[in-house]
């Protein structure tokens, strides 16, 4: 049986890779708008945010899909490559478990 991952959970996976001064990188990046790809989050949303509460935050104000976009950007700004990668694989492996789920339910007789 596949397991269904969220997108939630490959965020403050990632999130939970990184180092407190990295994790503080990845909000003030968040945080200032340094990025011209998307509009930043008040810093007081983020001010004593934990990484789960960071995650909460990413995804209301940007939704899923467009949120690991941004966390995989950062990770690379931050010099955080390989977290990256290992983003941006789990992400687009995360649909085809789903698919193999939704495809294990289906009666092919």
């Amino acid at each position: 049986i596949i397991k269904r991952v969220t997108d939630h959970e490959l965020l403050l996976e990632s999130l939970e890779q990184l180092r407190t001064v990295d994790f503080e990188k990845f909000q003030w990046y968040l945080t200032e708008g340094v990025l011209q790809s998307f509009k930043s989050i008040p810093r007081s949303h983020l001010e004593h945010a934990s990484r789960p509460e960071t995650v909460t935050r990413i995804v209301e104000r940007y939704g899923e899909d467009k949120a690991v976009e941004i966390t995989i950007q950062i990770l690379r700004e931050i010099g955080n490559n390989n977290e990256a990668e290992k983003l941006m694989k789990a992400h687009s492996g995360k649909h085809w478990r789903t698919l193999m789920k939704d495809l294990q339910k289906q009666d092919f007789r």
